[in-house]
């Protein structure tokens, strides 16, 4: 992260303008997003999409990783985001489920 390398990713998305939500997950590294999340951002067109992000961390929240997005995705809609603290697990589905109703999202939900 110090020397501003972004890894090259393994897949890719062959269908990306078949999608108008994008649900974008990542780790908060260093309180920012991480160098494959960087990379898969500076691959594909958003434009005219919607992002909503969640992001799991150790303490920072998000960090800088919201106005990073931002920055990244100019003119791009960046919906309601959700973070969770990655202490335990047992109420991340619980959480998710409860993101997605408010974020207007709730149809996504599988049961």
């Amino acid at each position: 992260m110090n020397a501003g390398t972004l890894p090259p990713l393994v897949t890719s998305i062959t269908n990306m303008d078949d999608y108008d939500v994008i649900l974008l997950g990542y780790p908060t590294w260093w309180a920012t997003l991480p160098p494959p999340v960087i990379t898969f951002l500076t691959q594909y067109d958003f434009r005219g999409k919607e992002v909503y992000s969640f992001s799991s961390h150790g303490g920072t929240i998000f960090g800088e990783s919201v106005s990073d997005l931002q920055k990244r995705l100019p003119g791009v809609y960046v919906g309601l985001l959700a973070e969770y603290y990655y202490s335990g697990g047992g109420d991340l589905g619980n959480m998710l489920r409860q993101w997605l109703t408010a974020a207007g999202l709730d149809s996504l939900i599988l049961n």
